[in-house]
């Protein structure tokens, strides 16, 4: 047979349960309340994180695109220079050429 204090034993687990039970539920209820807040922060954090991302693609792509850029002008420079120096040997190389011939013609029109 079960005597008064196993009863009230038996009574105060029950309260207590019911106790936790209106604890969750209560918390329950406020996360669904704050639902609508959670999400729009959670879609601002995302939103956020994209565009970090996107940030950073966008930045590794200006500099692949900069770099290329750079050695595409260091190749027409060296082009470019080796070009002038071809033109500058040609020209020293030529240059008694081209004066005799300017003075054949001078004095040949002075005649």
């Amino acid at each position: 047979m079960i005597d008064g204090m196993e009863y009230i034993g038996i009574i105060n687990r029950i309260i207590e349960a019911e106790h936790s039970a209106q604890t969750i539920v209560g918390e329950t209820r406020r996360q669904k309340d704050n639902l609508p807040e959670i999400l729009a922060e959670e879609k601002r954090k995302l939103s956020e994180e994209y565009r970090q991302q996107a940030d950073q693609q966008i930045k590794a792509y200006r500099e692949e695109e900069e770099k290329q850029r750079d050695l595409q002008l260091d190749r027409l420079r060296q082009e470019l220079s080796s070009e002038l120096d071809r033109l500058d040997k040609r020209a020293a190389s030529m240059k008694e050429t081209w004066v005799s011939t300017l003075f054949a013609k001078v004095i040949g029109h002075a005649d």
